[in-house]
């Protein structure tokens, strides 16, 4: 195996940082225990859900008139 490979997938979180000489670049990591199921929780709310697996960011907010903002990044 070479110095960019990693035989599994957990092996990520220590071996990412060996990829950048600075100390304040380099990235912490973990995984997540669980993860939420967004979609099936969106699709109470919104009527049409296509395309959201290509989206890696959301950010929801509450707005003053107690209704909610969806903003979604690709």
């Amino acid at each position: 195996m070479d110095k960019n490979s990693i035989e599994f997938l957990t092996d990520i979180i220590s071996e990412l940082p060996k990829a950048y000489q600075k100390e304040e670049t380099k990235p912490k990591g973990f995984f997540l225990p669980e993860i939420y199921n967004f979609v099936g929780f969106l699709a109470l709310f919104v009527k049409d859900l296509s395309g959201i697996n290509s989206i890696h960011v959301f950010l929801i907010h509450k707005l003053e008139n107690r209704k909610i903002k969806l903003k979604a990044k690709k």
